[in-house]
This record gives C-alpha cells, sequence and structure tokens, in this order.
C-alpha cells in the first residue's frame, strides 16, 4: 500500500520534489536501522535479517547455506543504501516530470495558482491567500 500511496501522491498531486538534504536525513534512518538489527543481535542473539550475519558461510551435507553471508553481507548493505538514493532520485525525477507536463506544457497550474509559482514549503500554505486576491476574483 505504501508503493500505491506514494505513486498516486507522484502523479496526481501539485506536491513540489523533496529537497536533497532529504536524502541525507533518509540514509542516515537507514543506518540507525541497521543499528537496531545489530543491537537486537547483541541483545537477543539473532539475526532480524540473515544477510546481516557476516560469519563465513557454512554448507550442511546439502549444500545449504547455514551460516552467515560472508562478505556478502557488507555488499547487501551498501547495496540497500545505493537503492534508496536510486529510489529517491527516480521520485524526484518523476516529480519534476509531472510538474513541467502539467505546468508548464499542458498550463494546468491550479486553482490556487494565482500567479505565482510553488515555493519549496508546504502545499497547504503556498495557494493564494484571501486577502492576496484581486477585488471580485472568487
Amino acid at each position: 500500500m505504501n508503493s500505491a500511496f506514494a505513486l498516486f501522491e507522484i502523479i496526481f498531486t501539485r506536491a513540489n520534489p523533496g529537497p536533497w538534504i532529504h536524502l541525507l536525513w533518509l540514509v542516515i534512518i537507514l543506518a540507525c536501522y541497521l543499528g537496531v538489527a545489530y543491537l537486537t543481535h547483541y541483545t537477543k542473539g539473532i539475526y532480524v535479517y540473515s544477510f546481516l550475519d557476516s560469519s563465513p558461510k557454512v554448507l550442511n551435507s546439502e549444500g545449504k547455506n547455514i551460516g552467515g553471508m560472508g562478505v556478502y553481507s557488507a555488499a547487501y548493505i551498501v547495496g540497500i543504501a545505493i537503492g534508496i538514493v536510486i529510489l529517491f532520485c527516480v521520485a524526484k525525477g518523476l516529480i519534476i516530470l509531472r510538474k513541467w507536463l502539467t505546468e508548464k506544457k499542458a498550463g494546468m497550474t491550479g486553482k490556487f495558482y494565482g500567479g505565482r509559482a510553488m515555493g519549496h514549503g508546504e502545499a497547504e500554505l503556498e495557494m493564494q491567500r484571501q486577502w492576496e486576491k484581486q477585488p471580485g476574483e472568487v
């Protein structure tokens, strides 16, 4: 459902793309989550995700891994960090594309446009205020 809501917001709203500083905070939150996962292993003795186990691979008689991921553990962590950067950039690009298509090409600036472009704040605060309207406007 989160992906559906995110896609809806990208396509159907007039929201601006997130600033680049948000990417830093996403990576910091991801690192904190990783810390909690390793803290869980330290306190409970289990890995929340099997790829976090950096102990060497141990194969049983059937060839199934019963140990950790070995050196691949760090690759998983870096891959997830790279993934969040890519997803942020894709979402930002799609929002910029949507704004260009709707506002520049199609001229659909919206009911509360009032002749000014959106800034970088909240959408609710960027509509045309009642006291800024011209006399006779509804």
